[in-house]
């Protein structure tokens, strides 16, 4: 399902319990519902009827089962082979005890009557819903647990695992239409049922389903249908709409063929009877139910705005309906998935460009917004029932589906992705069985980047730190030093395919693919040209901790990189010239200086880099954007912990290169508009500092000191350093004027550090150590004396 922006209010403060799949009917292989049910009284939110629930056993000597109900109310139960001794329920599992014992294999066929007024979800996001007419049901339930909600209106063992064939009689009034999953087989005028003439609707689904996607929508409809020639066969396209939104409805869903042509050809063929959408009054988005997508009416506008919707949830045909998700830790596997394939429709329907802008914006949340919003960094798998239906699930793990396609590539990605959905129709799957599937499957081994990317919370950054260049003949040698860094984890990744792009003055590029495990990788390659500009990740396929954005300047104006925090504005370009710009914002913390400038405190979370091809006579200025704001403010969570003084405090930082240091940057500091403004833009890197003494000293003092201590402190420039646990990084020297004085580097160091520096002059200096993730454990000032 795709809940809209408005609705993610829900998920906060919900506390659920910690289980993720119901344990009823553990005994016991559900083989078909047969769901009889009359939904004629929608004004008293009312139904009754009876559900059969086929089933064989899976044990030996069974003489009990247990089914999911909530908040029904049952009138009987009979079953047509066995005798019933008898049953309880306790507005939540129906308990059955029978009269003798099942062997193993034994196929039985209960019948439960039932009636009542059945429930919606605390959260209001899911259960069954009676509406201005409408009668119907949104099958995952955001707050209860386990989040499988078809207990609300049938019987059954609820959960994402078990799978059953599903037939839906569904008796209604006259004038109205009853749309459930499958194909419709039959429909009954009941013309002796009484006061008024009914309609009985069966609809039938052949293959077998988990019982979320199970569903019903009753009420006034006005049917919109044509077939689409699939790659197999003649698929039905269905849309069950309000009776005055035909010509929104064919408008709205111009581009559904397209979208199926695409899907089938990177994702194989359809696996289900029809394509189905039935409008329902919801306003809080859509629900994936199979071939019968519930969709909130008024997303049915009679144009194009809600694309992202309608698609998302076709796409949950393949991800989660044909291969489901085997826990609600795993649901990242339908929900993130599906939001990839917004991108993908996105790519193959509109235009790359298109696709990788709304990649950036999605993207960019993630890294700032979502780990806020959700309460932190998070695995991919397992995550947190609290969490199940989060951004963090949906947009982290289109991210980190985009990021498994660059590392595979298209040529390996899509068929791979094709076969396992084939293979494992009709199943539930985890992220392992994903993992090792693509590995068997493509000869690719993906266990260091599940482990990186779905198994590890936060994101890992790659970046060039230098090259070298050696002519070789007609040829050029070129030797690329990567570098690692870390936001919201503390291990480095291993098995990193990075791409990099070689560009010759005429914008063509050779791209190459760097590998190397940890921190720091070096590679060689030979390119046929001297080139102008070596990029990291330039087509953007690693979803790594950064946005990049090129834009190819041939005109004067302002040029926005949004979600770079970033404007340019071209002052002079000589006609018939193209600049490149590309703006590399960077969510991890600059490195830091070499020699510091005493009582400035450098960025800890972000900084800019700036690459491109400047002809003579360009001329660009530029705006960095700063925030102060929290939660529920424009730019939220971009700089509030780090500014910690006022505004009149900052300055920002700039460096050609990463061999150079950082100097303080001439700067227009507007504190109203919070940006800051360069008269000149150079290519190198830009980030933001402040002065603030007492961070200065005391970065995370707390911390700081029940991590670690200087003894003797005075001393004669010997002494020594303990940790509190194992230490691995470096450790810093200045003086009081901010002149790197000494340095050293560490690694899994148990004991104390002894330190010799008795070079030093007597005086106050400033000891800095800090982990390989820019971590600071010790921020002290130390005094020599001789």
């Amino acid at each position: 399902m795709k809940k809209l922006i408005f609705i993610s209010w829900l998920l906060l403060g919900i506390s659920i319990s910690n289980f993720s799949q119901n344990l009823t009917g553990e005994n016991i292989d559900i083989q078909k519902y047969i769901i009889d049910l009359d939904i004629t009284n929608i004004s008293e939110k009312f139904i009754f009827g009876h559900t059969d629930v086929i089933f064989k056993t899976i044990e030996e000597n069974v003489n009990n089962i247990s089914l999911d109900l909530l908040k029904l109310n049952i009138d009987s139960i009979t079953c047509s082979v066995c005798e019933i001794a008898d049953y309880s329920y306790n507005d939540s599992i129906i308990h059955i005890n029978f009269a003798s014992s099942f062997n193993i294999d034994e196929e039985i066929s209960l019948r439960v009557y039932y009636h009542g007024n059945p429930i919606i979800d605390p959260s209001g996001w899911g259960g069954f819903y009676f509406v201005n007419g409408y009668a119907f049901n949104m099958g995952v339930a955001f707050e209860d647990t386990p989040h499988s909600y078809a207990r609300v209106w049938f019987p059954c063992k609820d959960s994402f695992t078990d799978r059953a064939k599903v037939i839906c009689r569904i008796t209604t009034l006259d004038n109205h239409t009853a749309v459930c999953g499958g194909k419709l087989n039959t429909v009954v005028t009941n013309s002796d049922s009484g006061l008024y003439d009914t309609k009985t609707w069966e609809w039938e689904l052949e293959n077998p389903v988990p019982t979320y996607l199970v569903s019903v929508a009753v009420g006034p409809y006005k049917l919109i249908s044509h077939n689409y020639q699939g790659v197999e066969r003649e698929i039905p396209i269905d849309l069950y709409v309000y009776p005055n939104d035909s010509l929104k409805a064919v408008k709205s869903f111009a581009n559904i063929d397209t979208v199926m042509y695409v899907y089938e050809n990177l994702f194989g063929a359809y696996a289900w009877e029809r394509v189905g959408y039935v409008a329902v009054p919801f306003n809080s988005g859509a629900m994936e139910h199979v071939t019968n997508i519930s969709i909130g009416g008024g997303f049915i506008t009679g144009n194009l705005n809600y694309e992202d919707l309608y698609y998302h949830e076709l796409a949950h045909m393949w991800f989660g309906n044909q291969v489901t998700c085997s826990s609600a830790e795993d649901m990242w596997l339908n929900e993130g998935w599906a939001s990839y394939c917004e991108t993908i429709f996105r790519e193959f329907v509109k235009s790359k460009e298109n696709a990788l802008a709304y990649r950036r914006a999605a993207h960019e949340k993630v890294l700032r917004l979502y780990h806020h919003e959700d309460g932190g960094f998070y695995p991919l798998f397992p995550v947190n029932q609290d969490i199940t239906y989060s951004n963090t699930v949906y947009q982290k793990g289109a991210s980190v589906a985009h990021a498994l396609r660059g590392y595979l590539g298209d040529e390996v990605f899509f068929p791979t992705i094709s076969e396992y959905l084939k293979q494992n129709s009709y199943t539930s799957k985890s992220s392992y069985d994903l993992r090792d599937f693509i590995t068997n499957y493509s000869g690719v081994n993906v266990n260091d980047f599940f482990q990186n990317w779905v198994f590890t919370p936060g994101f890992v950054h790659f970046s060039i730190d230098s090259t070298q260049i050696v002519e070789n003949g007609d040829n050029f040698n070129i030797s690329v030093f990567m570098k690692q860094k870390l936001r919201g984890r503390n291990q480095f990744a291993n098995s990193n395919k990075v791409p990099i792009s070689f560009m010759n003055e005429n914008f063509e590029t050779i791209t190459k693919i760097i590998e190397f495990d940890g921190e720091f990788g070096e590679q060689t390659f030979t390119i046929p040209f001297n080139p102008m500009l070596i990029l990291c990740d330039y087509f953007e396929q690693t979803s790594d901790a950064s946005i990049k954005e090129t834009k190819f300047l041939t005109s004067k104006g302002l040029k926005s990189y949004n979600n770079n925090f970033f404007k340019a504005s071209i002052k002079t370009i000589n006609e018939n010239d193209t600049a490149m710009l590309r703006i590399t914002h960077n969510w991890v913390a600059p490195d830091r200086f070499e020699n510091r400038i005493l009582g400035l405190v450098i960025a800890n979370n972000r900084f800019w880099s700036v690459e491109g091809n400047f002809p003579n006579g360009f001329k660009a200025s530029a705006e960095f954007t700063y925030s102060t704001g929290g939660g529920g403010t424009a730019n939220a969570y971009l700089d509030n912990e780090f500014i910690t003084n006022s505004l009149d405090s900052l300055v920002l930082l700039y460096r050609p290169n990463r061999a150079t240091d950082w100097i303080i940057e001439e700067a227009t500091n507007s504190k109203i508009l919070k940006k800051f403004t360069v008269d000149s833009l150079k290519s190198g890197e830009y980030c933001l500092a402040i002065y603030d003494w007492e961070n200065y000293l005391s970065i995370e003092n707390n911390e700081i000191e029940n991590l670690s201590s200087i003894f003797p402190n005075p001393n004669n420039g010997e002494f020594e350093i303990a940790f509190n646990e194992k230490f691995s990084g470096q450790i810093f020297i200045y003086d009081i004027n901010g002149k790197l004085c000494w340095k050293n580097e560490f690694s899994d160091q148990n004991e104390n550090i002894s330190v010799s520096v008795q070079n030093l002059k007597s005086g106050l200096y400033f000891l800095n150590a800090r982990t390989w993730d820019a971590k600071v454990l010790i921020n002290k000032k130390i005094i020599i004396q001789k």
